[in-house]
């Protein structure tokens, strides 16, 4: 019954986790062993002697037009209306000229490099994931990988431009089930399909079977480019090329169509017919909160009505297909400058050209003059964030075109880069609120000449006027000056008021303000005072003393604006576009960036356009409102029309003429709204590109809602039927222009590398560079990942990294191979730039950790270098337990050893090492002294911040699921002043927090190997730079949980396959540790926890639960009743002292 649409559905949905070949790039074919099959020597030797060029890779099967998308490519040619702007193809375009410049051997070998490594780790992700849904649907409800059953309700929020949806299992009364067991988070990628098998079994089949027609003879439809606009003619020119490659390509294109195939027989056998893809919001007892970025995910809800749902750990391929894409790119400039192309050329550089690279590198960008350098020093200078190093590479880094600056752990290399983006912004951004009214007591909204002001710009200088007295300053100018009489200042505010309801209320233009005489203004303001209630002697005199003040402050507007505008007059930003792109591979280290820049006030009062990209669940969720490109999304005037058209249509009747004309209006007057805009934009590029906007909003938004509106009121049956699909093209549309218009405005924009690819589209076809680029941990970025913001027209780099930390995560060993992963690069392009000797700045001071938790890592991994500045130090004071009457207890391990103060202490700990269904380790034994740990150290009032980092997922998830069901009682220990009210306790692998930080850090390393069995592996726990990471993210307090003899059982180890041995540095870090007096022994552990006794919500282990209940029965025979009268369980409650309430000592 199901099967041909579970077989279309199929072809076009489940494609998101399936990659097709791009064209005139080969994937490479690997076998088991993860190695190459086919050669590409034949291929890559044609396409060098006829001097072919490889395109953009943009042919990944993109789902079909059902799904929507969310990278907003121009599948409809919405972007043809651009003046001056052919659709365009968004192949590379490998010219002669810009082979000459970049040099084809060059470029061809990167790209044939990078491409292979990409499509080794695709293919390695889908057999993972196919590894994943092998088993059965009973097998994966089991195993929590699979919930089934669900049912959506829509949930659609006025602050969001797609809706999201509460998934939950209903019962036979209406009620909701809880959920099962089961392994997914909050922030975690799923993907939504509609359960098929169930509706199967509901209507009659028993088994199941027959849902899907054999789609085995359709595989070749899944290389159908349906995403190419290249034009016929650029077709034609390329047919023979593109023919040519698809024979060569034949063995790898079979690769990918069997891979297809296995992944849709898993869909069949499961009965799944995919729906969306979507992000884990909210998880609750009984429903789980998903949301979509997708237009029309809720359409595809509604339209499957009564059918149930499962939801799976999604694969997107959106990461891979943005990298080819910027592989492809690599080839083709956007700025086509000279600073473009020795970026390039720096990118594509090959072993061996270390002189020339450094050469490159040590040039000054074009636009970066000496008087730009200057003017950036000043304001580095006067950026009290910095120390005297940071200013220094900062300096350097502006005379240069591309700067690798290393940080060690705390150095501040996101504080650095939030520094130069703040100091290029006042060099080369026009600010959104110009400041150099503030001496005359106003605001200038513009530095466009005063007769060319808008109604809006006149009313915000208005509103700015600041009440005081105005002084004439010698020479034409005016400034604020105390000498004059008190008096002045009413007449002031009066002038104000007066202007307010003249000038604001009529909507008048800056020509309005140009009063050559004083003629005719006294009787205007006196009538306006009399009609204020004023009697008629005072009004006069009071309008006579008003219009020497109003002409002075005329005259001190001119005056600004000459003087400012005769300094602006050299600036860059009026004649180049000077967009700043901030950058990293993980979304905490973008927004620690963005919190840098948003926690300086002067700043943000300057108005600077800041856009953070990504969806919004994945953002902090401080930086969302105001920031995200959603969130400006949901606040645009043309979404607003959207959601008016969405209203009307949900209710009956109510499209009316008067409703259908004010939609047509407020898209009008946006166009002219575009249009007032570029007249007052001082940057002709910027004017340009809003009267572009403004054509596009005419010829295609306002065309298409007129039709619309047309068909609504006239009830066209037809039409009717077609609503939703209609309304959803709108809103690709309205998608379109709104991240048009906010793009092309934005200043500075942040986000992922990742989330850098959804810009790709608008920047070759309307040539949008983005000349600045900060790459913050370009060291755990793979090569092609960093590509995609760099290859969005940049000709000015900074790269901040520390290749002593983790390297970026890959998993296929081909890809490794081709990333340089085991050959001193680490597979970043940070690192292959370093390899062949590019020069590198460093940092040296650090502003985080204790001095004593600093000392090892630096003499480890940093030759010593790494120190402090005590006078810059945070708070580093050590963390001390509490007992139950809020002394201050004598705890740590240093002062049982009568030594100075070392806030660090490893606990010994045995605990049985076990090995999770994925090949994760967890150790319940560690994960309980871990929270006890938590648990004591949290008593200190000073502390904010506690992190248990680990170096397994599946440790993680135990610490994680203790800690969400005691939520309550940690709750309740902040409420009754036991832990500070802004305590915040995070639990993360070590991996996932590199470039945080906290008070206290407690660290579980898992691995157990038992006494006797020296020699054994550890796994990636012996990896030095995940060791540095580890001890280097605690402020104030470090502690270790492991199992000392396996940690320092071996000297060398294994970590990664195909790069021998390396040195385990745990032997060294235990030895120094013992040498500190901060090493407890196994027996001595139970004497540090203190007694203490995990709530029984909180319990892991049965030792747990036992300790757990002889301190109830204790309670209960102390009190003789099981509580303390505050709702408190007795496990809670301390024997001795009853108002405690907290902390659960054993007695």
């Amino acid at each position: 019954m199901h099967g041909s649409r579970m077989h279309a559905l199929a072809q076009n949905k489940a494609s998101s986790i399936i990659p097709t070949p791009i064209t005139g790039v080969c994937i490479p074919r690997l076998n088991a062993a993860g190695d190459l099959v086919s050669t590409r020597e034949d291929m890559a030797g044609k396409l060098r002697n006829q001097g072919a060029h490889l395109s953009k890779a943009d042919a990944w099967f993109s789902g079909g037009s059902s799904q929507g998308t969310a990278d907003y490519d121009d599948d409809e040619g919405f972007m043809s209306a651009r003046v001056g702007t052919s659709s365009g193809s968004s192949t590379v375009d490998l010219q002669p000229k810009v082979h000459e410049l970049l040099g084809r051997r060059n470029v061809m070998a990167a790209q044939e490099r990078l491409v292979t490594a990409v499509d080794a780790e695709r293919i390695v992700e889908i057999r993972q994931h196919m590894a994943k849904m092998a088993g059965t649907r009973t097998g994966l409800e089991t195993t929590g990988l699979m919930i089934t059953g669900l049912v959506f309700d829509i949930k659609r929020e006025s602050n969001r431009t797609s809706p999201e949806f509460h998934a939950y299992i209903p019962t036979s009364s209406g009620d909701r089930k809880p959920l099962p067991k089961h392994l997914f988070q909050v922030k975690q990628a799923i993907t939504v399909f509609e359960d098929l098998y169930l509706k199967n079994v509901e209507e009659g089949n028993a088994d199941g079977q027959g849902l899907v027609e054999d789609i085995g003879a359709d595989s070749k439809d899944l290389f159908v480019n349906e995403g190419d606009e290249s034009s016929d003619d650029d077709e034609g020119k390329k047919a023979m090329l593109y023919d040519e490659l698809n024979r060569s390509t034949m063995p790898e294109r079979e690769e990918v169509a069997e891979q297809t195939a296995g992944m849709h027989h898993e869909l069949d056998r499961l009965g799944l017919c995919k729906t969306f893809d979507g992000v884990i919001l909210e998880i609750h007892s009984h429903h789980v909160v998903i949301a979509s970025r997708y237009d029309n995910a809720a359409d595809q809800i509604e339209d499957a009505e009564g059918a149930t749902f499962c939801i799976l750990q999604s694969l997107s391929d959106v990461t891979a297909k943005r990298q080819r894409a910027a592989v492809g790119a690599l080839g083709s400039l956007l700025g086509k400058t000279k600073d473009e192309v020795r970026i390039r050329n720096i990118l594509i550089a090959q072993p061996g050209e270390g002189q020339e690279v450094c050469r490159l590198a040590a040039e000054p960008v074009g636009w970066m003059s000496a008087v730009a350098q200057a003017e950036i020093y000043v304001a580095l200078m006067r950026d009290p964030d910095l120390n005297d190093e940071q200013r220094d590479n900062l300096k350097h880094a502006a005379q240069s075109s591309l700067t690798l600056l290393q940080g060690p752990p705390g150095t501040g290399k996101s504080r650095t880069l939030a520094s130069v983006v703040k100091a290029l912004c006042k060099v080369f951004m026009e600010p959104g609120i110009n400041t150099s009214g503030a001496a005359y007591g106003f605001q200038l909204p513009t530095l466009q000449p005063l007769a060319n002001w808008r109604p809006s710009q006149v009313n915000i200088w208005i509103e700015s006027l600041v009440p005081g007295p105005v002084v004439e300053a010698p020479g034409g100018g005016a400034s604020r000056g105390a000498a004059t009489p008190q008096p002045a200042e009413g007449i002031t505010v009066i002038i104000k008021d007066w202007l307010l309801k003249g000038l604001k209320n009529e909507n008048m233009s800056g020509r309005d303000l140009q009063l050559g005489t004083g003629l005719g203004l006294t009787e205007k303001i006196r009538k306006s005072l009399e009609l204020g209630g004023m009697d008629g002697a005072e009004a006069e005199a009071v309008a006579a003393q008003c219009v020497p003040a109003l002409l002075c402050l005329r005259k001190n507007l001119l005056a600004c604006l000459d003087s400012t505008n005769a300094r602006a007059k050299c600036a860059t930003w009026r004649d180049k576009e000077m967009r700043i792109a901030v950058a990293a591979d993980s979304n905490v280290a973008v927004d620690n960036v963005l919190n840098y820049l948003v926690a300086d006030q002067g700043f943000l009062d300057l108005k600077y356009r800041i856009v953070r990209l990504g969806p919004e669940e994945k953002i902090d969720d401080r930086l969302v409102q105001n920031y995200s490109l959603e969130y400006q999304r949901g606040r645009h005037k043309l979404y607003l029309v959207y959601k008016q058209m969405e209203e009307l249509n949900g209710k009956k009747g109510s499209w009316t003429e008067a409703a259908a004309k004010k939609i047509q209006e407020a898209v009008e007057q946006f166009g002219e709204d575009l249009r007032e805009e570029a007249k007052g934009s001082l940057s002709p590029l910027l004017c340009k590109q809003l009267k572009e906007a403004a054509v596009m909003v005419q010829k295609n938004v306002a065309r298409k809602i007129r039709k619309y509106v047309h068909n609504m009121c006239t009830g066209d049956p037809q039409f009717a039927a077609m609503i939703g699909k209609k309304l959803v093209g709108l809103t690709h549309d309205i998608r379109r222009i709104m991240t048009f218009h906010i793009i092309i405005r934005a200043q500075v924009v942040l986000g992922t590398n990742t989330s850098f690819g959804e810009l790709r589209s608008w920047n070759e076809r309307l040539q949008l560079t983005n000349v600045i680029v900060l790459l913050d941990e370009a060291g755990q970025a793979t090569e092609p990942s960093a590509l995609v913001p760099l290859t969005l027209g940049a000709e000015w780099v900074l790269m901040a990294a520390d290749l002593k930390q983790l390297r970026p995560t890959i998993k296929s060993p081909l890809a490794k191979r081709q990333l340089g992963f085991f050959t001193g690069g680490g597979g970043s392009l940070y690192g292959r730039l370093h390899h062949i000797d590019l020069n590198e700045r460093r940092l040296t001071v650090q502003y985080r950790m204790h001095p004593v938790i600093r000392e090892f890592p630096s003499n480890a991994f940093y030759q010593g270098r790494l120190t402090e500045d005590p006078n810059k130090l945070p708070d580093i004071r050590v963390p001390y337990p509490r007992d139950d009457s809020g002394k201050q207890m004598s705890w740590w391990p240093f002062q049982r050893a009568g030594s100075t103060q070392v806030p660090v202490a490893f606990f010994d700990c045995a605990g049985v090492d076990r090995i999770n269904w994925d090949g994760s380790h967890w150790n319940l034994a560690e994960a309980s002294v871990v929270l006890r740990l938590m648990l004591l150290l949290g008593t200190d009032p000073t502390v904010e911040s506690i992190a248990i980092v680990t170096m397994y997922q599946a440790q993680v998830k135990v610490i994680e699921n203790s800690l969400s069901s005691g939520k309550a009682h940690l709750e309740r220990l902040k409420s009754q002043g036991v832990f500070n009210t802004k305590l915040v306790v995070r639990v993360h692998t070590v991996d996932g927090y590199q470039g945080q930080e906290a008070d206290v850090v407690i660290v579980s390393t898992v691995r157990n190997n038992g006494n006797h069995m020296a020699g054994r592996s550890i796994g990636h726990v012996a990896d030095a730079r995940r060791l540095n990471v580890a001890i280097t993210r605690a402020k104030r307090a470090l502690l270790v949980v492991g199992h000392g003899p396996s940690l320092k059982a071996v000297s060398h180890e294994c970590v990664d396959e195909g790069v021998g041995v390396v040195k385990n540095f745990w032997p060294m870090w235990l030895s120094w540790a013992k040498e500190k007096g901060a090493y407890v022994p196994q027996s001595e552990v139970p004497r540090y926890l203190q007694g203490l006794v995990l709530p029984k919500e909180m319990c892991i282990t049965d030792q747990d639960r036992n300790e757990t209940q002889e301190a109830e029965w204790q309670a209960q025979n102390v009190w003789g009743y099981g509580g303390n009268g505050a709702g408190q369980p007795a496990a809670h409650v301390n024997s001795k002292k009853k108002k405690s309430g907290g902390r659960g000592r054993k007695q």
